[in-house]
Formats: structure tokens, sequence, C-alpha cells
């Protein structure tokens, strides 16, 4: 990920390109609220598929 660190606070819309790595964090001690909205859409099993397939890139990293 960049080194870029955007503060969100409420009704704030943030945009991550394709392909662009990004994170949310809750650094505050009250509930994140998180929507997310993926155009075109998929399916769960697409978005599994991809979440393991990095989840294993970053274990032999």
């Amino acid at each position: 990920m960049g080194e870029d660190v955007v503060t969100i606070e409420p009704d704030v819309v943030l945009w991550a390109s394709a392909g662009e790595r990004h994170q949310v964090r809750n650094t505050g001690d009250d509930m994140l609220k998180l929507a997310t909205v993926f155009v075109p859409a998929y399916t769960a099993e697409e978005l599994m598929k991809g979440i393991l397939a990095a989840a294993e890139r970053d274990r032999k990293a």
C-alpha cells in the first residue's frame, strides 16, 4: 500500500480504483460502519477467491 493516509469522518465517500491496494482501519473508540459498492458487481464466491489468493500471496512473501 502507498504511504497516503486519509482520515475519514461521517458522511465521507472514498473511491479506490480497480487494482488499487487500500485498507480501512478504525482507530477510534466508536463503531465504524462501512458500506461498499463494487462496479462491476461480482459474486461472493469471486470475492472469497480473491481474498484467499491475496492471503496466500502474503503468506509466501
